[in-house]
């Protein structure tokens, strides 16, 4: 829970042998905000003090409305009336997720007798959430293992770099095109071609997006020889960076 419009510390005013409520009002984006899994606190001290000159819990002094974002603390006239009329701190604090935090502190002035009969002094701070806890699942996409595809020959391959990283022709018999890839690639994409013609060479040529921009493209296979080629994306082109034949 992220609570804002907090920062100063916040009044409260009780009179000593009379009921005495507090009323916390939680809401999220104008609505009731869920309160059922926090669980409330109300310490008051001596100013300047550690110790508790009293103290409220869900069990005895504090009602959570759970699913009606209100959580109310009654400081009872019995209650009231074991501590002198004075000023105090206040603290406010809740438990959810096994975790304490503070939610509201200031101080407490507690009121001597008078005549009249209020029943309740009451103080109402609607807190605005600006957030609430958030499950993420995250699945990551199976691709550390090359994707890869084959064929013994085609007379044209268009490489699709959204499914494949290497694509293997293992006994070309015909003149092969290398096509334009198809798919969606960004900056520095790549892929292989892994090509062996059948025992005779093969002219090779290629789609207009292919630049020898550092290794002049070959335009044959070297008979009966594997040959490997990267290529990888600038952007715009795909730039052959390097090719290896068997030996």
């Amino acid at each position: 829970m992220i609570v804002t419009d907090l920062s100063k510390p916040q009044e409260w005013i009780a009179a000593r042998g009379f009921n005495n409520s507090f009323t916390i009002t939680a809401t999220l984006s104008g609505s009731a905000f869920d309160l059922s899994t926090y669980t409330f606190t109300v310490n008051i001290r001596r100013i300047g003090g550690t110790a508790n000159v009293l103290q409220l819990t869900q069990s005895s002094g504090i009602t959570n409305g759970g699913a009606s974002g209100v959580v109310t603390i009654l400081l009872t006239a019995a209650n009231s009336q074991t501590i002198d009329a004075n000023s105090y701190f206040y603290e406010i604090d809740y438990t959810v997720g096994g975790l304490p935090y503070r939610l509201l502190h200031g101080t407490f002035n507690l009121i001597s007798e008078y005549n009249g009969q209020p029943t309740t002094t009451s103080v109402t701070i609607p807190i605005n959430l600006a957030g609430t806890d958030v499950n993420l699942a995250v699945s990551l996409a199976s691709d550390l293992n090359t994707r890869s595809v084959s064929t013994a020959s085609t007379a044209t391959l268009t490489p699709n770099v959204s499914n494949y990283d290497l694509f293997v022709i293992s006994a070309q018999a015909a003149a092969l095109v290398i096509a334009n890839p198809t798919g969606t690639a960004v900056l520095g994409n790549g892929f292989m071609v892994d090509l062996d013609d059948n025992g005779s060479a093969r002219a090779i040529t290629y789609g207009n997006l292919y630049l020898g921009t550092f290794v002049t493209l070959p335009s044959t296979t070297i008979a009966g020889k594997r040959m490997k080629m990267v290529f990888q994306y600038n952007g715009t082109n795909w730039e052959l960076i390097n090719v290896i034949n068997e030996l």
